[in-house]
């Protein structure tokens, strides 16, 4: 059967319908019943292919969607591991940074404690 024609019933007698080029209905009665039973096997079999081929793609397609899903959850992890390990290594150089000033400041406050107490034991001296 071709793209633009149709099978109907018109009254008791099976009729094939044509559309001509403007559109119009044609009606013409079957006359080889073999070559139509033929088209008819053969346009039911690619109709079972075409099934077939829709399951298949469904199939792959949510085997995609589901790999998809599995790299998006590898690279969010591995940006999430990333980013605490750079925020340890970021607190781990500010801790550093803290201990090395807190030292300084200690030995200031040493170098201030020492130089009041001398300051105070030079004025002692002058007093007595």
């Amino acid at each position: 059967m071709s793209e633009n024609s149709e099978k109907t019933r018109s009254g008791k007698e099976e009729v094939t319908v044509i559309r001509s080029s403007n559109g119009q209905k044609m009606e013409q009665p079957i006359m080889d019943y073999a070559s139509f039973f033929a088209g008819a096997r053969q346009v039911v079999q690619e109709l079972e292919q075409l099934k077939q081929k829709e399951k298949e793609l469904e199939s792959q397609e949510k085997q995609l969607e589901n790999s998809l899903k599995v790299k998006q959850r590898t690279i969010a992890d591995s940006i999430a591991q990333t980013v605490k390990q750079r925020g340890d290594e970021i607190a781990k150089s500010y801790d550093a940074e803290i201990g090395k000033l807190q030292e300084k400041l200690g030995s200031c406050y040493g170098k201030l404690i020492e130089g009041q107490v001398n300051s105070l034991l030079e004025s002692q001296d002058n007093i007595f």
